[in-house]
């Protein structure tokens, strides 16, 4: 028992073309979302940026104002146990 199947190559060959069409548009499709995915990261990572100098910044009036405390109530003791002349 033999099966044929009868079917012209034109349409086969029409059917191929159409998926390989398909292909090339969802590959453009790929590259531009990867084009857009490392934009953002190049946006991110200026943000980032931006953050790390706010917090650097911060970091550093933190560590003045506690430098500032340590130093008055050492002052405050000093003065406290006469280790300072009274002015």
């Amino acid at each position: 028992m033999s099966v044929t199947i009868e079917q012209d190559l034109k349409e086969i060959l029409g059917k191929i073309d159409q998926k390989l069409e398909g292909i090339q548009k969802d590959i453009v499709d790929l590259k531009i979302g990867q084009t857009e995915i490392k934009g953002e990261f190049k946006t991110l990572s200026e943000r980032i940026n931006g953050i790390d100098e706010r917090v650097k910044n911060k970091d550093f009036i933190s560590r003045g104002i506690s430098i500032g405390l340590i130093l008055a109530i050492l002052g405050g003791l000093a003065k406290l146990f006469n280790f300072v002349g009274n002015s």
